[in-house]
């Protein structure tokens, strides 16, 4: 699948007064027009203009634009409510986004912090079998040599009692 990055046309919107709505482009500068266009709503084709002259003195005075900006006007209450709720929308999911990425932040650390605690478990863990294995071996080794102990204690007793017998002791 080919894909490419494409620039989209500036949709223009005109701008609220206090008598309703003006057309206004100062916002918009005649190299932006030339190189990414513009489109108005007002037309249903979508036409885009790259020309900032003639979009402001033949379209903006055009009879179809004309009605598009009477409309507004009519409509520009409910168009300003409108835009009042987008606008409190928009600073509620401000707001949420926010929290969001708080929350996200504070998971990340902690799944952090548990990842740390997992690596010194391990760690410790295999500090234990180490300490388990040593402590294994060194019994052995003890069990080992008190038998040896033993086994020698036996041989000095025998060694005694037969040293004693012959010194005239008579040992029970």
């Amino acid at each position: 699948m080919n894909r490419t990055l494409v620039k989209t046309p500036i949709l223009y919107y005109p701008e609220q007064s206090d008598s309703g709505f003006i057309d206004d482009t100062t916002d918009i500068t005649a190299t932006m027009f030339k190189d990414i266009g513009v489109t108005c709503p007002c037309s249903k084709t979508n036409k885009i203009y790259y020309n900032k002259y003639t979009f402001n003195y033949q379209h903006c005075q055009s009879k179809k634009h004309t009605e598009f900006m009477v409309g507004l006007k009519k409509n520009a209450p409910q168009i300003i409510k409108t835009s009042i709720e987008r606008k409190a929308e928009i600073k509620n999911l401000r707001v949420l986004l926010g929290r969001t990425e708080k929350e996200n932040i504070i998971l990340r650390n902690e799944i952090n912090r548990l990842k740390a605690f997992e690596e010194d478990n391990i760690e410790y863990r295999s500090q234990i079998e180490s300490l388990e294995q040593h402590h294994a071996n060194q019994t052995k080794e003890y069990v080992e040599y008190k038998s040896e102990m033993e086994e020698e204690r036996n041989k000095f007793e025998v060694l005694s009692k037969e040293m004693l017998s012959l010194c005239g002791y008579d040992i029970e």
